[in-house]
């Protein structure tokens, strides 16, 4: 796997510039903490890896072409807090924080 490049819209303070971590983004947060899908649900507080599974297989263009087609998908968006949780652990600092991200 290459290194995937997370993009700065998505290491700032909740609202409406906040980008939505893609799954390849959210593998390299995993990868930079060093943890696995087990170990991230311990952490962000989600009741076992299979979450952190849907994060890191979430991609808004197929889903929103499953959408399209009437399908779902077992993809989701991970929440803002596991995210900033995450940034945090990965050496990305208080990314919920707006006084610090100013």
């Amino acid at each position: 796997m290459t290194n995937a490049i997370i993009r700065p819209e998505t290491l700032i303070p909740f609202g409406l510039d906040w980008a939505q971590p893609t799954g390849e983004e959210v593998r390299e947060i995993l990868r930079l903490c060093g943890l696995t899908g087990s170990q991230a649900a311990a952490l962000v507080g989600v009741s076992d890896g299979r979450s952190v599974r849907k994060w890191c297989a979430f991609d808004p263009v197929e889903v929103e072409k499953a959408k399209a087609e009437g399908r779902k998908t077992n993809m989701q968006r991970i929440p803002f807090a596991a995210w900033a949780i995450l940034a945090e652990r990965a050496g990305f600092g208080l990314i919920w924080n707006e006084e610090i991200n100013k």
